[in-house]
């Protein structure tokens, strides 16, 4: 959800720089930054992800799977806390099975076993690359047991996104609850819900700085194209301008979603 969230900020905040004197056609926002900022909050996904299909007992000697390699400092003894998780992608670049290539070095500080909870993992990233995406920065994630849920909120502090046109940072925090979670040694996608309300603040391509307000309620399916938003509202209200709306449908496995601001509504394909 982190990676759809964001990537609709760059979204909302080029269509307010829009004339109301312009045709429809010409006020629709531009897809493109969207995207990318949709691809590049995978790599929040994959830290959790890798630490949480690895029990400490397996890492006593490094692990290496299909270009994968995962070593953990100091070693013994085992139960000593915190350890020093480094999961290396291999330089050529590792086909994962969302289909996107990866390549580069995570760094996480694992300060309690994951199955105790509250736990806390602080990952560092430094060129960590999905396609052409570089994402960078300081990020943590925190466990928690909530109304029998298992509950994650993500903190990004700091967070830098560049492509080969762009580039952006970024601050956030949000919960996620996962609804089902595969077993395995791979970086799998799996399902969650999310509602809350958060700030979101950053820089847009334009070096200039925004604020927005967010109030979400989405639904990740692993089912539908190794994992997509499927049904579910975010609300938007930027500062100095009106609210914007994204709806992605009741369930439906289209990957498009419609935002509706001004009055005009338009599809968008994610």
């Amino acid at each position: 959800m982190i990676r759809i969230v964001t990537a609709l900020f760059s979204l909302f905040l080029l269509a307010q720089f829009s004339s109301c004197d312009k045709p429809l056609e010409q006020m629709k926002p531009d897809p493109a930054p969207c995207l990318s900022y949709l691809n590049s909050m995978k790599a929040v996904n994959d830290v959790f992800l890798t630490f949480l299909f690895y029990n400490l007992e397996d890492l006593t000697e490094p692990i290496e799977y299909e270009g994968v390699s995962v070593t953990v400092t100091p070693l013994y003894p085992v139960d000593s806390f915190p350890k020093i998780i480094t999961i290396s992608f291999d330089s050529s670049g590792v086909l994962c099975p969302d289909n996107e290539i990866r390549k580069g070095t995570m760094i996480c500080r694992l300060n309690s076993r994951w199955n105790e909870h509250p736990s806390k993992v602080d990952i560092t990233f430094d060129r960590f690359f999905i396609g052409d995406i570089n994402t960078s920065g300081y990020f943590s994630c925190i466990s928690r047991i909530e109304n029998d849920s298992l509950v994650f909120t993500y903190h990004v502090m700091n967070g830098k996104m560049v492509t080969s046109n762009d580039s952006a940072s970024f601050n956030f925090s949000v919960d996620l609850i996962p609804l089902s979670l595969k077993e395995g040694r791979s970086l799998n996608p799996f399902s969650w819900h999310t509602t809350g309300v958060h700030d979101f603040s950053g820089k847009d391509m334009n070096n200039k700085p925004f604020s927005v307000n967010i109030t979400n309620d989405l639904y990740f399916d692993v089912a539908c194209n190794n994992g997509e938003v499927t049904r579910g509202i975010l609300v938007v209200m930027p500062d100095a301008a009106s609210d914007y709306t994204a709806d992605f449908g009741n369930g439906e496995c289209d990957k498009k979603l419609v935002i509706t601001f001004n009055g005009n509504s338009f599809p968008v394909s994610f």
